[in-house]
């Protein structure tokens, strides 16, 4: 089986382009990424999108100071300078998230519709796919199981002081660290790769 990343690569080498960040960023297509579900997931209902950051703030919080020990230094560096950005993300959807659920009927009627609709994505977050499973055992990456019971623990905290709790529903999608997407991320992609597609080599 061919990994749509490692041809992206591929393609780039094969006709003599350094490859950016902007490469990564603007010029493949939705099948070549490699991030959860989760996060592609759009904005609408305020209750979902504050629920949807709270429980990646909450993941990426943990994955972030599990990292401040990886084997490498410019991971590790990275980490330390996210991991202050992702506490302020992590209080602020929180805070919401109690101000929500313990508010009126309605907030609390709206966490409870965000809930259902999200909750679904949120264990893709530990399934390791290979490539987590390498970087952790080469002692670079964290394998992502290892952080679901900090998670579970902090989003039931917040749960119970905001009247909520999780269905622990058995269904779940995994499929987003394999390339497989919401048909959202086509969208979200066509609005932020349209200058670059439009005009190739364009800089600002």
């Amino acid at each position: 089986m061919i990994d749509p990343v490692k041809s992206t690569f591929a393609t780039f080498r094969n006709i003599g382009t350094t490859i950016t960040e902007d490469h990564l960023a603007y010029l493949r297509d939705a099948g070549e990424y490699r991030n959860v579900q989760l996060v592609e997931q759009p904005n609408g209902d305020w209750a979902h999108t504050i629920l949807r950051q709270f429980f990646f703030s909450t993941y990426q919080y943990y994955l972030y100071t599990d990292l401040l020990k990886s084997g490498d230094r410019q991971l590790a560096a990275i980490a330390e300078k996210s991991i202050k950005e992702t506490t302020y993300h992590l209080r602020w959807s929180s805070e919401w998230v109690i101000r929500l659920g313990d508010g009126t009927t309605e907030s609390h009627e709206r966490m409870l519709v965000a809930i259902s609709n999200l909750e679904p994505f949120t264990p893709e977050l530990f399934n390791p796919a290979p490539f987590e499973k390498q970087a952790a055992a080469a002692g670079f990456g964290v394998d992502p199981a290892a952080l679901k019971e900090r998670w579970m623990d902090k989003v039931e905290t917040i749960f119970n002081e905001a009247t909520l709790q999780l269905t622990k529903d058995n269904f779940f999608v995994t499929n987003g660290k394999e390339g497989f997407h919401s048909e959202h991320l086509s969208y979200l992609l066509s609005e932020m790769q349209f200058l670059q597609r439009t005009h190739p080599g364009a800089t600002w």
